[in-house]
């Protein structure tokens, strides 16, 4: 279990692109902090092998606790093969969790917009 680093890359339309690469079972990625950026969606990727991907986020500072996210039906944002969600919440730290599998090399990625 490993807490992975983001990339985060600003876009010259001023939406930023946030990537964990390469999560493996157990893995959460490090939380990132854009809470004017509420307009979110998330899309992941790579080799599932039997794993569920979760979006958390926390209104915490620090983040202490955390809840998994939900998207625009109220459906959590949970994936267990390559989807793209959006987010409901407006929350001020977000992070991915990887739950299960065998030989897992997901991608998390985000596009952040202000509304």
């Amino acid at each position: 279990m490993s807490t992975i680093d983001p990339t985060i890359q600003t876009t010259d339309t001023g939406l930023i692109r946030v990537t964990w690469a390469g999560l493996a079972a157990g893995d959460d990625g490090a939380p990132i902090d854009y809470p004017a950026y509420a307009d979110r969606t998330v899309q992941v990727s790579g080799v599932f092998n039997g794993t569920t991907v979760v979006l958390e986020g926390s209104l915490l500072d620090p983040p202490t606790a955390w809840a998994t996210l939900t998207d625009q039906l109220g459906s959590e944002v949970s994936m267990s093969g390559a989807d793209i969600k959006l987010v409901a919440e407006a929350t001020t730290f977000i992070r991915p969790r990887v739950f299960g599998g065998i030989d897992v090399n997901v991608n998390v990625t985000m596009l952040l917009r202000r509304k």
